[in-house]
């Protein structure tokens, strides 16, 4: 019975009423203290309480309530009282001034810890639904009229529910029924006072449910309420204040029950820190997921029926983020052009191909075909004829052809093909060398047609075809004798038609192409901003941007050409104009962002958020009919508490930050080349090990970064009527060549689809195959599944024994209790998976006994072929790729990135990862050494801790205290010298002096004759390996020195990972973890003991004696 609850408060200056409830508290005062028995909270009105000492708590309230046996509970049986605050001593009011604060605040609350062997049982029934307008509802506390009754001084009335209007979702109002005027001589509010912070409650098939406490009366005059109408702070209003100030965390645990846990000036700073990479297919449900997991997920839309994300989104939560907040990172012009340049299809340039020499459509479109055809006739044309750029399209052709290039260089590389084939003697004859197709075609108008049919034919096609004119058309043979007879015209022709350019059709179509990037960025979603002025700019840049369709030249040059050269040689700007247009879009469009929202650049606090705030977070978050920001936006990063529902979870897995990334790039997997997912997928290795990553941002009390243990994880998102997942057999090799230490799992969303009543939410079971089970499960946990071939063995296992049906819904979780319940268990098994290592395998390595001995010669081997893996010869790559990244160290950078990923951190990424995958496995089972998956995932786990973060291999100038020893060694490697002083490595990019005597004067360029020299010199880790150097106060070889590094982190790895295995392994149940708790705490209360070591002993030798049984 809710009697129980109801406590009487009494302080010097008021009185009034609070209710209790169960609560969780593991203060170390409470842990540690034999007496302690059961907490509760104790929540009431703020001014109730007004600011008693929170010193002398005890002292400064007096609290009447019960136990079991009817009797009164006194101070004497109180172990402990904290006080939470609404505000700070330095900001507190006069108590008269309370009324002036808005009502939903008037909330306070206090832990009380009993002693032990108390007996309380409370009414825990909890309602937080909307009642209907007259339901019967009841209060119960204690009036000041009443405190001098000797009989009693409680009271309960009986009201009905009233509906509000404008509906409020955190006050309720109610009417009193029951007649209590029998003091003609008091006002309501005299008579009613007492009763604030009183539990107002109903009742529902004999049982009682809170709805939240009293606030204040409808005080109509100096104290009247003629309509006797009661406000009250709903309960859910409450618990969620009181979690938003980071006084307790709390869930549901039952349809009308809740799990309490108090938190108030908690300052535990956990070692543990989680990332999970979420991919999926767009409407996927990704957004939903990540959503479900904010506690101000309500003001956060980032959802609707269609494409959603068009840029990272990184979610960081925690138990108690005292900011939540939300940053929207713009693009800045450069990086905007490149997004543009990237993204842009190719067809617009193809469309300039089909309309320069009048191709076929469909020959353009298929890119291949194109550059194939190109490549061979690039190869007919005779080498006096050919310059610099025919030999680097050439180059670059192939590149295409084997998906070699990015993007923008593809746009370069139609560049270059229209300033070769434009107005040279090769253009009219272009299209029927180019086009088999076109060639027939020509052949038959020429042999069978009339004059009239192959007028426009040139006349070396029409003679070579009649020369061939008996016998079998062979287009290879006909195309090398077009090109030679072409070769030796040796005037230029000039006649190809150019009305196409003027052509109002092709320019509309040109420009709306290049202005639209499928997925990623449309000018029209922006036009909500745009003003007439903004509009009448775009118009005039598009018109300026086709200038180049004009033929207006600008000089063009290449390294080996001579100034003579360089003012004889013209060529079409595309690529140039294409910049430069891209450059003045953004400028317009940033411009009128900040006009109509100001703020652009500034933190929304997610507690506080206004509605012009909200909206313009919606568009930066979200693509809809009514416009969008997305296009504009680098990343999206919020900040936030963990939502009630996963609260517990952290904290009972000590995790600072779950970090969910909501990916971008990577909800095309089934058509996306796996060298796109790969750089895709990299690009997230170096943000999560850069310095500057905000994705692990682990504190301690002083604010000091601290080396917490960074988990990360994959999350594959999918609808659970979408088919089989196929993107899986894409995704998988590729996250093995870049993150391999990341266990991958997969959400099935839109379980509601298949699981629609209580029972069979309940009866969800996906661990085995069952005819409940839809065909994706079934897929993915048969016996036969193709998946096996993209997985170790235990990688496998981890994935279909952790699939999780996910309900994103938020109505559905609401109406249907099972539903949040079953994303509860599958979330915390996911949590509890990734936290304990489960796909290390779970095995425990043995350390003692010389392991380093042991390990030693695999280890040898490793850095052998790790060195090598590393090393990158100039052969191998074209002179414009060498010379950026020789100019990188010039510039302070180790390294440079763009076709290539060659900065040092990328390339021994790369190489580690590969290392680890080819030869540590094999090395391990070649020296009959026991738990390879375990030790193989440690080597992956220590990555960040041999190589550093990116800035210690990227930076040229790096503070000494900041380098990690194998970049000390790399460094003392480069400045090795031979007994006669001669270096070994002759360029040292940790050196500026290198760079004296190398670069061309005023350019900035290598000297091209010891360019391929530099480059392999600095590139070629392999050679340094044999080199003896002193280290540590040793001399030995490189080889050597960096085994020994490698083998400290290993062992060291090997022994944080045994300790996480096991700390987490009794967390597998979240019952098994809570009933061992109380297990020890009943044994040190038992027996009289503050230090637990003699149960760990005696659990100890338990678990021994399992072992030996």
């Amino acid at each position: 019975m809710i009697e129980k609850n109801v406590v009487l408060i009494e302080t010097l200056d008021n009185i009034g009423t609070g209710v209790l409830y169960p609560c969780i508290y593991k203060g170390k005062e409470v842990v540690k203290d034999k007496n302690a028995g059961n907490s509760y909270i104790l929540i009431t009105n703020h001014h109730v309480l007004g600011y008693p000492s929170k010193e002398n708590i005890q002292k400064s309230i007096s609290l009447t309530f019960y136990d079991d046996w009817g009797t009164r509970i006194v101070q004497n049986d109180i172990c402990t009282i904290k006080l939470f605050e609404l505000k700070d001593n330095e900001n507190q009011v006069e108590e008269d001034e309370l009324v002036k604060w808005d009502r939903t605040r008037d909330i306070v609350a206090l832990l009380i810890v009993l002693k032990r062997g108390i007996q309380l049982t409370l009414s825990t029934g909890v309602l937080f639904e909307e009642l209907k307008n007259r339901e019967k509802i009841y209060v119960e506390g204690y009036p000041g009229v009443l405190s001098e009754q000797e009989v009693s001084q409680r009271i309960q009335l009986e009201g009905m529910q009233k509906a509000i209007f404008p509906s409020n979702d955190k006050v309720g109002a109610y009417q009193i029924t029951d007649d209590y005027h029998w003091y003609n001589n008091l006002e309501d509010r005299d008579l009613l006072e007492g009763l604030s912070g009183s539990p107002v409650f109903m009742k529902r098939d004999g049982k009682e449910f809170l709805l939240g406490i009293n606030q204040s009366i409808a005080n109509v005059d100096d104290g009247k309420n003629p309509f006797k109408i009661v406000y009250f702070l709903r309960v859910e209003h409450i618990l969620n204040y009181l979690r938003g100030k980071n006084c307790i965390i709390y869930r549901k645990i039952s349809e009308n029950k809740i799990r309490i846990e108090w938190i108030y000036e908690e300052n535990k700073v956990y070692e543990n820190d989680i990332t999970i990479l979420m991919i999926g297919g767009s409407g996927a449900g990704k957004s939903s997921v990540a959503k479900k997991f904010a506690f101000h997920g309500n003001v956060i839309d980032s959802t609707n029926d269609g494409q959603t994300t068009r840029t990272d989104i990184i979610y960081q939560y925690s138990i108690n983020e005292k900011e939540p907040k939300a940053d929207v990172c713009f693009l800045n012009q450069k990086k905007f052009v490149e997004h543009m340049m990237a993204h842009i299809d190719m067809y617009p340039f193809a469309m300039c191909m089909e309309k320069a020499f009048n191709l076929d459509r469909n020959f353009v479109s298929d890119e291949k075909k194109l550059m194939r055809n190109f490549y061979q006739i690039l190869c007919l044309i005779k080498e006096d004829e050919e310059d610099r750029r025919y030999a680097e399209t050439k180059k670059d052709i192939l590149n295409c052809l084997e998906d070699e290039l990015i993007n923008d260089e593809k746009i370069k590389l139609y560049d270059a093909l229209l300033n070769i084939f434009l107005n040279s003697k090769y253009s009219p004859i272009l299209k029927y060398i180019l086009d088999e197709n076109e060639a027939n075609d020509a052949r038959k108008k020429i042999l069978y047609g009339g004059k009239e049919d192959a007028e426009n034919i040139p006349q070396i096609v029409i003679d070579t075809i009649r020369e061939s004119e008996n016998e079998k058309f062979e287009f290879e043979k006909y195309r090398k004798l077009v090109v030679e007879l072409a070769s030796k015209n040796k005037k230029c022709t000039t006649d190809i038609c150019y009305d196409w350019l003027q052509d109002k059709e092709f320019k509309s179509n040109y420009n709306g192409l290049i202005l639209h990037c499928e997925g990623f960025f449309d000018i029209e979603e922006f036009k909500f901003i745009l003003s007439k002025e903004d509009e009448e700019d775009i118009e005039n840049i598009k018109k300026a941007e086709e200038k180049w369709r004009e033929f207006e030249y600008e000089d063009e040059y290449t390294e080996d050409m001579n100034d003579t050269q360089i003012d004889c040689k013209k060529g079409w700007k595309v690529y140039q104009d294409l910049v430069g247009f891209y450059k003045e879009i953004y400028r317009i469009i940033k411009t009128a962002i900040k006009r109509k929202y100001p703020f652009m650049e500034e933190s929304i606090r997610l507690d506080s958020i206004t509605r012009q705030e909200r909206e313009f977070l919606s568009k930066c978050l979200q693509v809809s009919k009514e416009g969008s920001l997305t296009g504009m936006i680098d990343n999206v990063k919020i900040w936030d508490k963990i939502s009630n529902e996963y609260a517990f979870i952290l904290r009972e897995f000590e995790i600072n930050y779950l970090t969910l990334v909501d990916t971008c790039g990577l909800d095309h997997i089934a058509t996306n080349s796996q060298k796109d997912i790969i750089r895709r997928l990299n690009g997230y290795h170096y943000d999560m090990n850069s310095d500057k990553s905000i994705w692990y941002n682990s504190r301690n009390r002083k604010g000091d970064k601290i080396q917490e243990d960074k988990k990360v994880a994959v999350l594959f998102v999918k609808k659970l009527d979408a088919g089989k997942p196929d993107e899986l057999r894409n995704i998988l090799p590729c996250i093995r060549k870049t993150i391999p230490k990341a266990p991958v799992y997969c959400c099935f969303t839109g379980v509601d689809i298949f699981y629609r009543s209580k029972r069979e939410i309940k009866s969800l079971d996906w661990t085995m195959i069952s005819n409940q089970c839809p065909k994706v499960v079934k897929y993915i946990l048969g016996d036969n599944s193709e998946l096996k071939q993209y997985m170790s063995d235990i990688q496998y296992l981890v994935l279909k024994n952790n699939l999780i049906p996910f309900c994103g819904e938020p109505n559905r979780v609401k109406e249907q209790f099972s539903y949040a319940e079953s994303n509860y268990q599958y979330v915390r098994k996911l949590i509890a998976s990734i936290s304990m290592k489960e796909s290390s395998s779970l095995e425990i390595v043995e350390t003692k006994g010389g392991i380093e001995n042991r390990l030693e010669s695999v280890v040898f081997e490793i850095i052998k072929n790790f060195f090598e893996n590393a090393s990158l010869e100039a052969d191998d790559f074209r002179w414009n790729t060498i010379n950026a990244d020789i100019m990188s160290g010039y510039k302070g950078k180790l390294g440079y990135s763009y076709t290539y990923e060659h900065c040092f951190f990328q390339i021994f990424h790369k190489a580690y990862v590969e290392t680890i995958g080819n030869v540590a496995q094999k090395a391990l089972k070649e020296n009959n050494i026991d738990s390879i998956e375990a030790i193989q995932s440690a080597m992956y786990e220590m990555e960040a801790k041999f190589l550093g973060s990116n800035e210690n291999l990227y930076k040229v100038e790096l503070e000494e205290e900041k380098k990690n020893d194998f970049r000390k060694v790399l460094e003392k490697m480069y400045q090795y010298k031979e007994p006669d002083g001669k270096l070994l490595f002759k360029y040292n990019f940790f050196d500026k002096s290198t760079y004296e005597n190398v670069i061309l004067p005023g350019q900035k360029k290598i000297n091209k004759e010891i360019r391929n020299e530099f480059f392999d010199c600095v590139f070629g880790f392999k050679k340094g390996l044999e080199l003896r150097i002193d280290y540590n106060r040793t001399t030995d070889t490189v080889q050597r020195h960096i085994t020994n590094i490698f083998l400290q982190i290993l062992v060291k790895q090997i022994e944080d990972d045994n300790r996480k295995k096991a700390d987490n392994i009794v967390r597998v149940s979240e019952n098994y973890y809570e009933e061992l708790q109380n297990i020890e705490k009943s044994f040190m209360q038992k027996y009289g003991m503050n230090d637990n070591g003699k149960f760990i002993d005696l659990m100890i030798r338990f678990f021994e004696n399992q072992k030996e049984q």
